[in-house]
């Protein structure tokens, strides 16, 4: 019973979005990763078109990222500070706890 109800209060704890009509729920960690990939664009006067313009990224995969609910690989994230104009290490510079 009690890991029942962990379960139901994880699920209105946590994100959530649609995928092809199933219920998944996001990482914490992406949707805060996401949020930061956001300001850093913001803080620089970009645009997403500005992003995906300067890397080869889409603009439909950098949203998914900003937005959290793209999990990424490394090559995509060496793309993501080439769009934004930093280096990769600066863009890892945050704290996910």
């Amino acid at each position: 019973m009690h890991a029942r109800l962990l379960v139901i209060l994880f699920k209105f704890d946590t994100p959530r979005i649609k995928v092809k009509g199933m219920l998944q729920f996001k990482d914490k960690r992406l949707v805060k990763f996401g949020t930061y990939i956001a300001s850093l664009r913001k803080e620089r006067g970009l645009e997403s078109k500005d992003v995906t313009k300067n890397c080869s990224l889409s603009t439909k995969d950098l949203q998914s990222i900003e937005d959290g609910s793209k999990n990424f690989g490394f090559t995509t994230l060496l793309e993501l500070a080439k769009g934004i104009g930093i280096s990769p290490k600066d863009l890892l510079n945050i704290d996910l706890d």
